[in-house]
């Protein structure tokens, strides 16, 4: 039987006064995982070098108990954070049964992705500003999105003009060029590129509509 509540995609931005969050004002971190064991919060997160190197600044007052991992990738760096909490955010959602989405975004503030039914979101709304200052909230009717899948040869295709600047202006080569170094015919290539280039160019529109909507 299928529901008749349909699900909420809902975003809330908070303002946790002293949490760790607040002190990031320079670059953007994104919280790509939550691991809630009680009084703990590990977060994997990926940011900008100076937003990650605030964090390793702190001091436990900020519930920063411990930078486990630090990993630099180019300008950006992945941290492993130990967080002491006693009542974390990401512990109040789960414990209103909500499916937390990923990434958590943090820019001075925290942006919070979730799914929920209408009929949830007074009480979580009431519990978040018991706790934080609640700044915004924004939701839409959740639509799935199909998943981009791309042939290998239409990622073969991209990553052929990608690498040999077939996209930049002026190009630095042309599409002859290309598909001779892909061992493509030309109309191969073009053929494959486009399909590419249509499948992403849509899920890019479909998030702009998405994002708009809220």
């Amino acid at each position: 039987m299928y529901s008749r509540y349909p699900l909420k995609l809902v975003t809330v931005t908070l303002e946790h006064d002293r949490c760790w969050t607040s002190f990031v004002k320079e670059g953007q971190i994104r919280v790509l995982s939550h691991v809630n064991n009680g009084t703990y919060v590990r977060d994997v997160v990926v940011g900008d070098i100076e937003a990650v190197r605030t964090v390793t600044r702190l001091d436990p007052s900020t519930r920063v108990k411990e930078v486990v991992n630090l990993r630099r990738y180019g300008d950006v760096v992945v941290a492993d954070i130990l967080l002491s909490y006693d009542n974390s955010t990401v512990a109040l959602l789960q414990k209103n049964g909500v499916a937390l989405l990923e990434p958590t975004v943090v820019e001075g503030t925290e942006s919070w992705n979730f799914l929920a039914y209408e009929y949830q979101l007074r009480k979580i709304l009431e519990e978040l500003e018991r706790a934080a200052s609640v700044v915004r909230v924004s939701m839409t009717d959740y639509v799935p999105q199909r998943e981009v899948v791309l042939s290998d040869d239409e990622v073969r295709a991209l990553e052929g003009a990608i690498s040999m600047g077939y996209f930049e202006v002026p190009r630095r080569h042309r599409t002859w060029e290309v598909s001779r170094k892909l061992g493509m015919s030309q109309s191969t290539f073009t053929l494959h590129l486009r399909r590419a280039q249509r499948k992403l160019a849509t899920k890019f529109l479909n998030s702009l509509r998405r994002s708009s909507s809220t």
